[in-house]
């Protein structure tokens, strides 16, 4: 119905949540006037064709119908549309067709069965009636019947040893059934003379083993079965011996009662014909209607596929692209043998080093690291597709995760990943001290909007990033009180994005002081690059512990309104490189503990003009692509999947160096693609 409606690619849009944070960027940064995103990176107009593109819904007005029938094929706009719902019209009523004419049928089956259980019921009544009746015989014969049961133990042992010899017993058969012809006179008169009374003994006798022998030959398997039927004809004559032999499997269980009984039902050779017919036309049913009821399943399931290739008739050039390359994966499936051996083998998840410990920047990257580095930035899989993904809603896309490839400029959502993992290592650690990092969306817009703010217009501008600040942190605290009033954090980490450049505003909440920490040595200003976005930062904090009344709020605020914040100068920050500024930050979030003075504060990075320092940025970017994806916080679904495409890739070379150049021209090729679009470096 949704697809016929237009509406299908919703279904297989990649994208099945969406973090908050980005959900208030994107209100925040829209004008609804023009329908335009106001980016740092420029302005995105929201048009209907970018709509359908996007989402595969159709443009402009469609009538949607409350129920089926109200939509004509006029109502479609291409020939597709009209197919599908020609189809989808043709195989309802086909549909609905068949579920009358199964529901008919089961209700016939149902009645049958209950007929045949009411049978059923009817025969054992009136075989219990004849066993009664049996009791109840004069007292001529229960002299004769009282020494047939003497002689019960010794037909008994004769009837097992009968069992055990499949010729003997037809022997036995044969002689049993010229026996019950020479005596058929005995059998049929009850008051014979003496000489007679003898004879009628015999066949008694015969009787007795006859009905122990179909007592023991329901116990065996249908090889069984097969030598009891000539145990049948054996008995035909023999009118007491006949009742418990011509009773087939399903009979067992009334067979077996009637052979347990003191004295055995007498029936008629008309009444044994009768019964064989009866059993045989129920088999007959029961195998008719079985293969029926099978017919009805399989008619079901017939209907149940038509109607999902209706559903999935769109051609997959009109599918989303995520959708068509799914399609494409199934149709591939004569693969490598490598992705065969590579599937069936048991694959232990690569592992990082700095799961719970902060990135030892000076060590050489593990051959884990290396290996999920390079399946990275080699570009492939779907760029769409979740690589992150915790309890508290964070979430990244592998195109983001791609941006820590050499050479590219780091995304912020790698960036708010990354902030939410060193909080989550915060709860665990032993340190003296408490850090609190916050995403770089707490003070968007707020940032692009202060640079062009009048003096005048500057305290609106930051009272309503405090509204926004507050919402959001709302959510990620989930509104504990005790966590927003932050009594035990000691340093509180701002993340800024200016000017495509990132850098680090750190306050410092228990000593009344502030750092900025900058990779970049430049000869701007700090009025003319830090200045606005100090003044947003301070403003937004202060009223946040003003509104939640933290003990320090009032020393703080003092401190912070008298003097300026302290621009770090490390030994390590660069003139010539823009494009690191990313990793930098993040070595600056994960390493910083409150030093003031940059030569007291070490962390093993190196100058820009040592012969190494080149390596060692490309070896941090795989270092914490590595801890992000493997990290405890990420789930395990994810970090297993992403195992497999690292052992996957590294399955397709031969050599190394083959594989380091493929991944480096990857590399190239989306930066060019980047440059193309005009996304700059930091």
């Amino acid at each position: 119905m949704i697809t016929k409606m237009g509406f299908g690619d919703l279904i297989y849009f990649p994208i099945g949540s969406i973090p908050r944070k980005l959900e208030f960027f994107v209100v925040n940064s829209l004008e609804t006037d023009t329908m335009t995103l106001n980016l740092p990176n420029g302005k995105i107009p929201i048009l209907p064709e970018t709509v359908k593109e996007i989402f595969g819904i159709p443009m402009g007005e469609t009538m949607l119908e409350r129920q089926r029938g109200e939509r004509s094929e006029e109502d479609y706009d291409d020939e597709d549309d009209i197919q599908n719902f020609e189809a989808g019209e043709s195989s309802h009523q086909q549909q609905k067709e068949d579920e009358d004419d199964n529901a008919e049928l089961e209700l016939k089956v149902t009645k049958i069965c209950e007929q045949e259980q009411t049978a059923e019921d009817k025969d054992a009544g009136n075989e219990n009636e004849g066993g009664n009746k049996s009791e109840n015989k004069d007292d001529d014969e229960a002299k004769g019947t009282k020494e047939v049961t003497n002689q019960k133990n010794e037909t008994g042992e004769s009837s097992q040893q009968h069992l055990k010899d499949d010729e003997d017993e037809q022997d036995k058969s044969e002689k049993n059934k010229d026996a019950g012809n020479d005596n058929e006179d005995g059998n049929k008169s009850e008051n014979k003379d003496a000489n007679e009374g003898k004879e009628t003994k015999e066949v008694i006798n015969q009787k007795s083993e006859t009905g122990e022998s179909s007592h023991q030959h329901l116990k065996y398997d249908e090889d069984e079965q097969d030598k009891s039927e000539k145990n049948k004809d054996a008995g035909n004559d023999n009118e007491d011996g006949n009742k418990s032999e011509n009773k087939d499997a399903n009979e067992g269980k009334e067979t077996k009662e009637v052979t347990n009984q003191k004295s055995e039902t007498v029936m008629t050779d008309e009444d044994l014909e009768d019964s064989i017919s009866k059993s045989k036309k129920q088999d007959e049913k029961e195998e008719s209607d079985s293969l029926r009821l099978k017919e009805i399943k399989e008619s079901d399931k017939k209907n149940q596929e038509e109607a999902e290739n209706i559903t999935d008739s769109k051609s997959p050039e009109k599918q989303p692209k995520t959708f068509k390359r799914q399609h494409s994966d199934d149709e591939e499936t004569p693969k490598k043998d490598e992705d065969k051996k590579m599937k069936k083998r048991k694959i232990n998840n690569l592992q990082s080093p700095y799961v719970k410990t902060r990135v030892n920047v000076e060590n050489q990257l593990t051959e884990d690291e290396k290996l999920l580095g390079r399946s990275i930035f080699s570009m492939k899989e779907d760029e769409a597709e979740t690589v992150f993904s915790d309890e508290d809603g964070n979430m990244m896309m592998r195109m983001s995760i791609q941006s820590l490839a050499p050479s590219l400029e780091v995304e912020t959502p790698v960036i708010d990943v990354f902030a939410s993992i060193l909080n989550n290592e915060e709860r665990f650690s032993n340190r003296t001290f408490k850090r609190h990092y916050f995403h770089t969306g707490m003070m968007m817009p707020g940032v692009i909007e202060i640079k062009n703010a009048k003096p005048k217009d500057k305290e609106k501008v930051i009272s309503k990033q405090y509204d926004v600040f507050q919402e959001v942190l709302g959510i990620q605290m989930k509104q504990d009180l005790q966590q927003m009033q932050m009594e035990d954090v000691d340093l509180v980490f701002f993340p800024i994005i200016s000017s495509e450049h990132y850098y680090l505003i750190v306050l410092n909440i228990q000593k009344g002081n502030a750092v900025i920490i900058d990779n970049s040595e430049s000869d701007a200003t700090y009025d003319g690059k830090y200045k606005d976005n100090y003044d947003l930062v301070k403003g937004v904090f202060l009223s946040h512990l003003k509104t939640y009344e933290n003990s320090k709020e009032e020393m703080l605020s003092e401190k912070l309104n008298k003097f300026k914040p302290k621009l770090l100068k490390m030994n390590w920050r660069t003139r010539e490189e823009r494009i690191d500024c990313g990793v930098y930050m993040m070595a600056h979030m994960e390493l910083y503990e409150g030093e003031t003075v940059a030569a007291k504060w070490k962390t093993g990075l190196l100058e820009e003009k040592d012969k190494g320092h080149r390596e060692q940025i490309d070896n941090l970017r795989s270092k914490y692509a590595a801890k992000i994806i493997l990290h405890q916080e990420n789930e395990d679904e994810i970090k297993k999947k992403m195992t497999e495409y690292a052992y996957e890739f590294a399955a397709e070379y031969t050599d190394e160096e083959t594989m380091e150049k493929d991944v480096n021209e990857a590399i190239n090729k989306k930066k060019a693609e980047l440059k193309k679009a005009g996304t700059s470096g930091s």
